[in-house]
């Protein structure tokens, strides 16, 4: 990843990380309705949700979405510790 790749990475980020509820909420929206089959990953006390809105709008789901932007930051902000991360190591 070139130099300026990197640095809109994490000014993008910086926005994001503003709201991250928001934003999170978007990406998950997205993702389940892309892959509406992922919906049945996320139950909380045994309770599967009906519909993507339910699962959204749900205190479980809004708090993993705050502690899945939160374990990002980190990584989004060093880019380098990111790239590394997806690098396939060699043996593996």
């Amino acid at each position: 990843m070139e130099r300026p790749e990197s640095e809109l990475i994490r000014q993008s980020w910086r926005v994001v990380s503003r709201s991250p509820l928001e934003h999170g909420t978007v990406l998950f929206a997205r993702l389940f309705a892309l892959e509406p089959s992922l919906l049945p990953l996320f139950q909380y006390n045994g309770c599967q949700f009906s519909s993507p809105e339910d699962c959204l709008s749900s205190p479980e789901f809004l708090d993993h979405i705050r502690k899945t932007l939160a374990a990002c930051h980190p990584l989004i902000l060093d880019i380098s510790a990111l790239k590394a991360s997806l690098v396939e190591k060699p043996g593996c």
